[in-house]
């Protein structure tokens, strides 16, 4: 939290219908930003006869990360993973090759601080994902299937949003 250093209680403007107005405000901000979470690749089990159980495929060396968002661009290269043969074990460790698209965000609050006498009122505005950058969802990890290396979908409930609120303290 970040006190504007004019108005009543800052270090200019202390006096006077313009101090009233510029001071007391305080802006706040949260940035956070972590890598992507490891993509879980999947194949079907039919071949493998083991019931109850999950297959991966098989990858011929690290897939190259492309990078690319939407359903007809891929993330990753795919050309390197093939089937299993019948009844063995694909060689791809569950979370170990690659990780899906990264996030960052930045929180903002924006609060005017309204004295009388004693007590206050504080008046905010609150934006979440203030930069409103899209955060996907990791691509499809499940070989043979048509979204196989693909995002095509957005995490939920994280596009930018306003809160405006009222705060009495006395």
């Amino acid at each position: 939290m970040y006190m504007l250093p004019w108005g009543p209680q800052g270090k200019w403007l202390r006096e006077g219908v313009v101090s009233e107005v510029l001071g007391d405000w305080q802006v706040t901000g949260l940035f956070s930003a972590a890598s992507g979470t490891p993509i879980n690749f999947t194949a079907s089990a039919s071949g493998l006869r083991a019931p109850g159980n999950s297959q991966t495929p098989n990858a011929a060396g690290k897939p190259e990360v492309l990078g690319g968002i939407g359903s007809n661009a891929l993330w990753f290269d795919t050309s390197v993973f093939s089937a299993p043969a019948a009844g063995t074990w694909g060689n791809v460790e569950r979370n170990a090759l690659l990780t899906g698209p990264g996030y960052v965000n930045l929180d903002a609050s924006l609060v005017k601080i309204l004295r009388f006498g004693s007590r206050r009122a504080e008046i905010r505005a609150d934006v979440f994902n203030a930069l409103n950058r899209a955060h996907y969802e990791n691509p499809s990890g499940s070989f043979g299937s048509g979204n196989f290396g693909r995002v095509t979908s957005i995490l939920p409930l994280t596009e930018r949003m306003v809160r405006f609120g009222v705060r009495f303290l006395f």
